[in-house]
């Protein structure tokens, strides 16, 4: 099971509805004391005779909390009507939004909890206003329709503070820290479990659950020795009648020990989760069990189990968040077995199932797939394609997988760095930021899922796609497609690029790694240009210091990187029509890049335009070359709020803003630190807004380097005429430079875009 769905069992939402002030004499007062007492069976006909001869709202409230807990939940609807407006509207909406909630009639329980929290804000009743949101952020959640589910969750915090109930604001810590962490900001979500256990300090049975989520987050990371310690407590910690946070804590020990060989072990933590369940009714609980029962099952290749495990689950009807991950399952499981067509068919349920969840629920903003478990079943399905030799096949799952790295990565890249230790307003301010980029960049979309079936004839592209551990490449030239399994493992090519990362001048490292990468037959002829498709993986290689055949491989061939297919495609098509502007060129925004401001005044002088240098590289002057031929921009970069971002004298610009200004020069030059990276890789930079906003090419930097040695490579490259050959030129100048230097000193710098003017 993912950790976000551990993290989901052990949910914790407040859900008591407070009824309080003085009431009025004989029954008024009977109907107070029975309803505190609860003692709702002798309470609900006192509260109603009350109620019906004073018509005062509050016994109207006490007349409903009776009615919802002995079950009669038409008489609390029918007290809708009567009280929904008024004074005590807040209490009795949200007593109908629980039965609502309680008759699977979702949108009507959200439409009560809307208007209860209306009411309660009305009344100035912040902590009842903080459990409406709360509970209209768990049920957002449970749907996985996180952008709703994370206003919600802010909303009940910010009432919480205004209500001064530490019960209450940790509870809704607690749901603001589910909501980040769905959202893929595990820090986040560390950062607002730790405030809600510093107020929950003296409750055992509430950091029970708070140690299960910190066991999902460790997990989550391939901690799991430190995850089995946080599960194991919460087993300690929790009440024996806290049956959620049990089962949590035994699946979340289950899948370690599956994930560790030890079947054993997941089975005896699987065992009291069963026995649980035959004595109760919990729809989720019972699919979860099942889930790791047949992946247990599988283990011990009881394959049959497996199968029956599999089809009891899809039998509950799962969400499509449970879904698509029986379905992979399912294709293991038949794998396994040799049904290639049945595991085939199995792999594209679960990733029609995960297509859908996006298209339907709108949450691009999701925790990046390329970095979670939901590629798996795009892995499992492109190798099921490539073993079988069927390339084009392979070929349209790789580029299904890369359009939504793409989107993924941007949106990542544009998170909140350091997010624990960010003030509140600031975190707030990130967060707005990036939903107001996720239309922006869903305003960009992949291309076709058929791209792939059509590969030009135009180029030479190379195309790296990790499957299950194993490195595959992907040579498209002439209209075929060559499909071969690369000998090294993805865990000896990772190795090599931490090596080469580490020390970017060790040739025997680029020699190893060009041999694993560039095997024999992968190369086009001397002197054409390569278009490379990439892994995150191998997004950190200096592909052009790879040593192939005793040679640089920009030696013989000028290069540039590109997201997917969809993209080249798009390339090759006219752009934008007109005559461009002319260039724009600003440099040394700080006044303490000395060498970036005589850099940016030699190129200026070079394209014959004056430089913005200073005070003057300004925001205005950037937007300015929204359509210019030529952008250069030789400024600082930084990463905080917003992702990365470029410093200019008048404010900072991050990808939000490129793309909201349809930046579009047709050549950007970005000579600032790592201007071509980003936290999830090289797609969530600022080079890569650029291109998503209709840029051609884009030159960036993989890493931090010295203004001085950048504005020696920049020189140069314009010398050999960067401004009309970008790809060219760049081959060119690192062949030149290459003669005499390491690689540390020219390999840092690459294309992203077309290898064309």
């Amino acid at each position: 099971m993912p950790p976000s769905r551990v993290l989901r069992f052990g949910h914790v939402v407040v859900v008591a509805v407070a009824v309080t002030a003085c009431a009025q004499s004989g029954d008024a007062s009977s109907c107070r004391d029975r309803v505190h007492g609860n003692d709702y069976r002798a309470a609900a006909p006192v509260c109603d005779r009350a109620f019906a001869r004073t018509g005062d709202p509050q016994l109207g409230a006490f007349a409903a909390r009776a009615h919802y807990f002995l079950g009669e939940d038409d008489a609390v609807l029918a007290l809708v009507a009567p009280l929904g407006d008024g004074r005590k509207g807040g209490t009795v909406w949200h007593l109908a939004g629980r039965v609502h909630e309680r008759r699977d009639q979702i949108d009507a329980a959200r439409t009560a909890y809307a208007k209860a929290f209306e009411r309660h804000v009305a009344e100035h009743d912040h902590a009842g206003a903080a459990v409406d949101a709360q509970m209209l952020s768990a049920s957002y959640w449970t749907a996985a329709r996180y952008r709703e589910a994370l206003g919600h969750a802010r909303a009940s915090l910010e009432e919480a503070q205004a209500a001064h109930d530490a019960a209450v604001e940790g509870s809704a810590r607690v749901s603001l820290g589910d909501a980040y962490y769905d959202l893929g900001f595990a820090a986040l979500a560390e950062h607002e479990y730790r405030s809600a256990a510093s107020l929950w300090a003296g409750d055992p049975a509430k950091l029970a659950q708070l140690k299960v989520k910190e066991g999902s987050i460790h997990e989550n990371d391939h901690r799991t020795e430190l995850a089995r310690v946080a599960y194991r407590a919460a087993l300690e910690l929790a009440a024996p009648d806290d049956a959620g946070t049990l089962r949590s804590a035994r699946l979340g020990i289950t899948a370690l020990a599956l994930l560790d060989g030890n079947i054993d072990e997941a089975e005896r933590y699987l065992a009291p989760v069963r026995t649980a369940l035959d004595a109760s009714d919990v729809h989720e609980g019972r699919i979860a069990y099942l889930y790791y029962a047949a992946s247990a099952a599988l283990a011990r290749r009881a394959l049959d189990t497996a199968v029956n495990e599999i089809d009891d689950a899809m039998r509950l009807e799962p969400t499509p968040d449970w879904g698509w991950d029986l379905e992979d399952l399912r294709g293991r499981v038949l794998e396994a077995r040799g049904d290639l067509p049945g595991a085939e068919a199995a792999y594209r349920r679960s990733i029609d199932t995960l297509e859908a969840m996006r298209r339907a629920l709108g949450v691009d903003e999701l925790k990046p797939w390329f970095l979670g478990r939901r590629r798996a079943p795009y892995e499992a399905l492109f190798e099921l394609e490539a073993r079988q030799g069927r390339a084009i096949e392979a070929l349209v799952v790789a580029e299904q997988t890369r359009a939504r790295d793409f989107v993924d990565q941007m949106i990542a890249g544009s998170a909140l760095a350091a997010p624990g230790t960010a003030a509140a307003s600031s975190v707030a301010d990130g967060l707005d930021a990036l939903r107001s980029l996720v239309p922006l960049v869903a305003s960009h979309p992949p291309g076709p899922r058929d791209t792939a079936r059509r590969p030009g004839a135009r180029h030479w592209i190379l195309c790296y796609f990790q499957a299950r551990g194993r490195i595959w490449l992907l040579a498209l030239a002439k209209g075929e497609v060559r499909l071969r399994e690369l000998s090294a493992s993805g865990d000896a090519v990772a190795a090599l690029v931490d090596r080469v990362v580490a020390a970017p001048d060790d040739l025997v490292a680029l020699t190893r790694l060009g041999d694993a990468l560039l095997p024999a037959g992968a190369l086009p002829p001397a002197g054409a240009p390569i278009y490379l498709l990439v892994d995150a993986a191998l997004e950190r290689v200096p592909f052009a210091a790879l040593r192939s055949g005793g040679r640089w491989l920009v030696d013989d061939h000028a290069l540039a990187l590109i997201p997917n297919l969809a993209t080249l495609t798009a390339l090759d098509g006219p752009g934008d029509a007109g005559e461009p502007g002319p260039a724009v060129v600003l440099g040394d925004a700080a006044g303490d890049l000395p060498a970036a401001s005589g850099e940016a005044t030699r190129v200026a002088a070079r394209l014959g335009v004056a430089p913005g240098l200073g005070r003057d590289a300004t925001i205005a002057r950037l937007r300015d070359a929204s359509r210019a031929r030529l952008l250069h921009l030789a400024v600082h970069a930084g990463i905080g709020l917003g992702g990365v971002r470029l410093e200019l004298a008048d404010g900072n610009v991050t990808a939000r803003h490129v793309l909201e200004w349809q930046l579009r020069p047709r050549l950007v030059v970005l000579a600032g630190c790592a201007s071509g990276a980003s936290p999830p890789g090289t797609w969530g930079s600022l080079g890569a807004a650029f291109l998503a906003s209709g840029s051609r090419q884009v030159l960036v930097t993989s890493r931090s380097v010295d203004d001085q040695v950048t504005a020696t490579f920049i020189d140069r490259f314009y010398r050999e005429g960067g401004a009309s050959d970008a790809a060219g030129a760049l081959a060119r100048t690192q062949r030149a430079l290459a003669r005499t230097l390491p690689p540390s000193r020219w390999a840092f710098l690459f294309l992203i875009g077309s290898t064309g003017s």
